[in-house]
């Protein structure tokens, strides 16, 4: 059995590229993030952006979290934890800072597969992507427009955009959702679609390069990073993009009315009919 067991880890090792080291023990496991509150969230504002009942047509960035480069056994990481969310932060620096120019960046603390897993399995991170976003639509949004950013492999999860939001219960939203978001010539398959009216898809102006750990095996999936390139090929400046995506939402969007607050409670007046008031009375 133990032979077997190192027949294993060896060829783990060797043909799928994962340091022995990392392919043996219990895999990782992690509890769902609470996206109703600042722990469920790698990146959210600190002051609550203005809904547009208040100042108008504005927009917000969902940015998926990146795979980080750091080492872990295979399985679930939790992103939350304040050591992988630092190095998630600083590897998407770059898209966050481009973004942020523009409007306030939400990050989900999505439960991702760890460089180690082998194939990944993206259910887990699927649901937490569903849960995130039915939050954000109940809390945060407040009929602001939505720009969706995702950098490959996480772009797996943006395929089907209209239905997460289905299932978010934020399917009135699709009108709302008017950029679609990847890093730059990276064949990410990000696509707008019919349920979608008013998105375009934008490359934003990032080259990529890859994130290592130097002196050690290589992983079977190294990290990308993005960073700033003015040699990549872009679709035009983001803040032009924002500008006209906002202006399709203008137009064709339907703007989201500033909701009741608590009803007064109002004190009933008694209705006094004649023949109960003891006045006299009509009988036919």
């Amino acid at each position: 059995m133990a032979a077997l067991l190192a027949v294993a880890i060896l060829y783990a090792s060797i043909v799928l590229g994962v340091p022995a080291y990392l392919a043996s023990g219990a895999a990782l496991e992690a509890d769902a993030a609470d996206f109703s509150t600042d722990e469920g969230w790698i990146l959210r504002p600190d002051a609550r952006p203005d809904a547009i009942w208040e100042s108008g047509w504005a927009i917000d960035f969902i940015v998926l979290p990146q795979i980080p480069s750091t080492l872990h056994k295979h399985g679930l990481l939790a992103t939350q934890s304040d050591s992988v969310s630092r190095t998630i932060r600083a590897q998407q620096s770059a898209a966050v800072d481009l973004l942020g120019a523009e409007g306030p960046v939400y990050m989900p603390a999505l439960r991702l597969p760890t460089q180690a897993s082998g194939t990944p399995d993206w259910n887990t991170s699927r649901d937490d992507l569903v849960a995130a976003l039915s939050a954000y639509f109940e809390i945060d949004n407040r009929g602001r427009a939505v720009a969706l950013y995702a950098e490959p492999p996480l772009d797996t999860l943006l395929t089907d955009v209209p239905q997460l939001l289905e299932e978010a219960g934020a399917a009135s939203a699709a009108d709302r959702v008017v950029l679609i978001l990847k890093p730059g010539d990276s064949g990410a398959s990000l696509t707008a679609s019919d349920a979608l009216p008013n998105a375009a898809v934008f490359e934003l102006g990032l080259g990529q390069s890859s994130a290592g750990l130097s002196g050690l095996m290589s992983l079977p999936t190294p990290s990308t990073v993005w960073t700033l390139d003015q040699n990549a090929q872009t679709t035009g400046s983001l803040g032009a993009a924002v500008a006209q995506a906002l202006q399709r939402a203008e137009s064709n969007a339907r703007r989201t009315a500033e909701p009741f607050g608590a009803f007064e409670v109002v004190r009933e007046a008694p209705i006094n009919r004649p023949c109960e008031a003891g006045l006299r009375c009509r009988r036919d």
